[in-house]
C-alpha cells in the first residue's frame, strides 16, 4: 500500500500479504542464506526493486471484516 517491497518468511501470516515475484519475495523461515540472497538481489537490481515498489501501490487489501470472513470460511471447510 505504501509501495514498499517485502521480503518475508514463508511462516505465519506474511505469505498472505506478499505476491512473490510481484510485490516482493518469500524465503524459507530460518534460512538466513536464502534471505541474504534475496536482499542481495534487490540491492544489486534497483529496477527490480522499483518494479516491486510500483506493483505494491496497486494492491487492494481486504478490510478487517473481509479478512475475518475468509478465515472463518477456511476453518469450517
Amino acid at each position: 500500500m505504501y509501495g514498499t517491497p517485502v521480503l518475508a518468511s514463508d511462516l505465519g501470516g506474511a505469505p498472505e500479504l506478499v505476491q512473490p515475484g510481484r510485490t516482493g519475495d518469500l524465503f524459507r523461515g530460518g534460512d538466513a542464506q536464502e534471505l541474504t540472497e534475496h536482499i542481495k538481489e534487490l540491492w544489486e537490481d534497483p529496477e527490480l526493486c522499483r518494479t516491486y515498489s510500483e506493483n505494491c501501490r496497486y494492491i487492494n487489501f481486504d478490510t478487517a471484516e473481509e479478512y475475518c470472513a475468509k478465515i472463518v470460511r477456511n476453518v469450517y471447510r
